[in-house]
């Protein structure tokens, strides 16, 4: 199954990508263990990202950063997670499914969201071909289980995502004609 999201954007502002998502549907088990486990990934991410000043290279951050307004944008995004690790500043998260999905994003680079309902937990994951799906998706598998809980369905499907080029982009300075040039006079024989 494919879906197609596309914003109100000019044609060339537009940055188009395919990605997989997938959503896992989950017995939560102990949510203070899920809390518990997710918070120690955050903090190993801490130790990692702190006082990197290039984590805007990171190849996962980069693809997606054009997709930051797109229906898939999480809040926050993985870049701001990362940045905010990387200015060595703790991530306060309000809950066992928020810190869940920004563990998968700060390690990962997918953008992840997560919610808890009575004893049902939701992942849902987004990676593009380059990005370590595998990685974000066994993340989430093992902190479900080391609470205890269990996946009970797996979903995955493509979808194509549009979005308008990055935010941080600079519109581009007005150009000059250019100058008019001469063609050569080539002489002819006669």
């Amino acid at each position: 199954m494919s879906m197609i999201f596309t914003p109100d954007v000019p044609a060339g502002e537009l940055t188009i990508a395919e990605c997989r998502q997938v959503r896992l549907a989950c017995v939560a088990g102990d949510a203070l263990r899920i809390r518990a486990a997710a918070e120690r990934i955050l903090e190993t991410n801490r130790r990692r990202w702190h006082g990197r000043g290039d984590f805007e290279s990171f190849p996962a951050i980069r693809r997606w950063q054009h997709f930051r307004s797109s229906p898939f944008a999480t809040d926050p995004s993985p870049f701001e997670l990362v940045e905010q690790l990387a200015s060595g500043r703790r991530l306060v998260v309000p809950g066992a499914a928020a810190a869940l999905a920004a563990a998968i994003m700060v390690t990962s680079g997918c953008p992840a969201t997560s919610h808890h309902h009575d004893r049902d937990l939701f992942v849902t994951i987004y990676a593009q071909a380059a990005d370590d799906l595998s990685l974000a998706e066994d993340l989430a598998v093992t902190v479900v289980e080391v609470a205890g809980g269990r996946v009970t369905q797996r979903i995955e499907r493509t979808v194509v995502i549009v979005s308008a080029a990055p935010q941080t982009r600079q519109p581009a300075a007005p150009r000059e004609a250019p100058a008019p040039v001469e063609s050569p006079v080539v002489p002819t024989a006669a």
